[in-house]
């Protein structure tokens, strides 16, 4: 994970270490002239103060955090400026191509840091296991589900995608222990599936959560969370969710390539079968229908 992205979304901080913090992302280049001690005197705090930010940083000490800014300062310089309005109105259209292109890949390779090998084996294991998946989300990020959904139905899993109140609701009622349910929020802004997950919480079933980092409203009712990285603002002041969309596609598109790998050839041949219909047509042969 990016020093910048740690810094920028850990939680905890004291205020004496926000100021410090404050002071390396307004200045990151300045920060890393100064010394400890001078960096002390500027955020107006002490020598132990920045020995703790290392510490949560989980960095041995403060000229390992010099080494790590100095390391990732040129990419953060290349980085978009405004993730709410990636171009403007006297943006070329080589220039909006162009930034939209750094955009996704900035953001996917964000993505990709934030990503924990055991945690997403974890899930896929329960992707193995269960026989049903639930995928809570808003409309706005429905179209995205839906192609989770029909990925994973190619390899005979079936994957429910429920946007509206009351499908949530009886989706929860009506969960087994087989059943495995995926929320997808971007900062915890779809408050009606919160008593939904307190629900599934209470009953003992597994919960993924996709949300932001900073998001901590319903993290405490989850098995297992996945990182959406995106620099977008709540606001609705802005272009489109360029980036939260590459992230949480990019989320799915590696849950559904792990579990295909756990099979590879029968996934392959299942896959490559044809359509529904096909598949349909198959089984009534193989019944004698």
């Amino acid at each position: 994970m990016s020093i910048f992205t740690k810094l920028e979304y850990m939680q905890g901080w004291t205020q004496a270490e926000k100021q410090i913090v404050a002071l390396i992302l307004e200045d990151p280049a300045n920060a890393v002239e100064l010394t400890s001690r001078q960096l002390a005197q500027k955020a107006n705090t002490s020598l132990s103060t920045i020995y703790r930010v290392c510490e949560k940083l989980e960095i041995g000490g403060y000229a390992d955090l010099r080494f790590q800014i100095m390391q990732e300062l040129p990419n953060k310089r290349q980085t978009i400026s405004d993730y709410d309005a990636p171009f403007g109105e006297q943006s070329t259209d080589y220039e909006v191509i162009q930034t939209l292109a750094n955009l996704e890949k900035d953001t996917i390779d964000e993505t990709a840091s934030f990503m924990d090998l055991n945690t997403l084996r974890l899930i896929v294991n329960r992707m193995e296991i269960a026989q049903d998946i639930n995928l809570y989300t808003s409309t706005k990020h429905r179209n995205l589900a839906l192609n989770f959904k029909q990925n994973m139905a190619q390899l005979r899993k079936r994957v429910h995608v429920l946007t509206e109140v009351y499908d949530q609701e009886l989706a929860a009622l009506q969960t087994r222990e087989e059943t495995m349910s995926i929320v997808i929020t971007y900062a915890g802004r779809i408050r009606e599936v919160k008593p939904v997950l307190r629900y599934l919480r209470k009953h003992g079933h597994v919960v993924v959560l996709i949300s932001s980092l900073w998001d901590n409203t319903f993290k405490k009712y989850c098995d297992y969370h996945l990182v959406i990285a995106s620099q977008e603002s709540t606001a609705s002041e802005r272009i489109g969710r360029f980036s939260s969309n590459v992230s949480i596609t990019f989320i799915l598109d590696v849950l559904y390539s792990l579990y295909f790998k756990r099979n590879f050839q029968e996934n392959m041949k299942t896959r490559t079968e044809g359509a529904p219909l096909g598949l349909l047509l198959k089984v009534e042969e193989e019944n004698g229908e």
